[in-house]
C-alpha cells in the first residue's frame, strides 16, 4: 500500500470567490467610494474651521475616529491598500474636525 499525496487533491482555497475574472465592477467602484468618501467631508471642516459652526457632535465624530483606526488597522494587517489608504484620509479629517470643534468651543 503506497502513501497517498493528498497535496494533489486538495484545491487552492481563493481568497475572494470572484477570483476566476480579472477585474470585478465592484472592486472598481469601492475604489472610487474609497476616495469620493472623504472628500465629501471636506464642506464639514470648512464649516467648522472657517465658519466657526459647532453644531457637530464630538461624540460622534470621535467614533466615526475610533471606527477608522481599527479599519486602517485592519487594512495593514490584511495589506488591503484602497483600506489603508481610505481610512488613512478618514482619519486625518476626523482628527481635523475633532480638533476644530474643540477649538470653536
Amino acid at each position: 500500500m503506497g502513501v497517498i499525496n493528498h497535496d494533489k487533491h486538495v484545491q487552492e482555497k481563493k481568497k475572494y470567490p470572484w477570483e476566476h475574472r480579472k477585474t470585478p465592477k465592484i472592486d472598481a467602484l469601492t475604489t472610487v467610494v474609497a476616495f469620493v468618501s472623504p472628500v465629501m467631508t471636506l464642506p464639514q471642516i470648512y464649516s467648522i474651521w472657517l465658519k466657526g459652526d459647532t453644531g457637530v457632535s464630538i461624540a460622534s465624530w470621535g467614533a466615526y475616529l475610533v471606527a477608522a483606526i481599527v479599519w486602517l488597522l485592519y487594512g495593514i494587517y490584511h495589506k488591503e491598500k484602497i483600506i489603508i489608504y481610505s481610512n488613512s484620509a478618514w482619519v486625518l479629517l476626523d482628527i481635523a474636525i475633532i480638533t476644530g470643534i474643540l477649538i470653536a468651543r
